[in-house]
C-alpha cells in the first residue's frame, strides 16, 4: 500500500488542493496567537516528591549501598517516587 503523500508523481502536475496544502504546511508559525502561560492541569496533585520526602530519602542515604526497596520501607515513600527522587539528587 503506497504512502499518501504531497506531491504528485514526477512527471504529472500537482492538483490546486496540493498546493494549497503545501502552501500551509509551508507558512511561518503565529507566535502573537499562541499563550504561553501553563494551564491547570486535571487530575490529582503529585504530593510524594514534597521537600519532606526528598530530605527523609536524603537522611537515609548516610549508607549509600542502600536499595529502593531498603528507603521505601525506611521512609514509608513508594519505590516509584523513590527512584525520581535518587535521579533529581543524583544518586542512582
Amino acid at each position: 500500500m503506497a504512502r499518501p503523500t504531497l506531491l504528485p508523481p514526477p512527471g504529472e502536475a500537482a492538483s490546486p488542493k496540493s498546493l494549497q496544502n503545501i502552501a500551509f504546511a509551508t507558512q511561518p508559525v503565529k507566535l502573537d496567537d499562541m499563550p504561553l502561560e501553563d494551564h491547570t492541569r486535571s487530575g490529582r496533585p503529585s504530593t510524594s516528591r514534597t521537600d519532606e520526602n526528598i530530605q527523609k530519602i536524603r537522611d537515609a542515604m548516610f549508607d549509600r549501598r542502600r536499595t529502593i526497596g531498603e528507603l521505601e520501607a525506611l521512609t514509608e515513600v513508594s519505590w516509584s517516587p523513590c527512584q525520581r527522587i535518587l535521579i533529581e539528587l543524583h544518586m542512582k
